[in-house]
């Protein structure tokens, strides 16, 4: 449960910065990776090569209140 919470992310290539919520069993580097931008609709991971990793670049985290 470490990745739960509101991570904000910019996107690597339109910059544009949105917020992805997480919960439970998911992680921030495959959402990080996977996710497509809300702006341009691109996910970083299409068309990649194996050389080349490309992410949403994480800038910020809010983590959800305790209950």
């Amino acid at each position: 449960m470490p990745d739960s919470g509101t991570w904000k992310l910019r996107c690597p290539h339109c910059q544009h910065v949105f917020e992805v919520e997480l919960s439970g069993s998911e992680s921030i580097v495959e959402a990080s990776r996977n996710f497509r931008c809300p702006a341009c609709l691109k996910i970083p991971s299409e068309g990649e090569t194996s050389e080349k990793r490309t992410f949403h670049q994480v800038v910020g985290f809010k983590a959800p209140k305790p209950r």
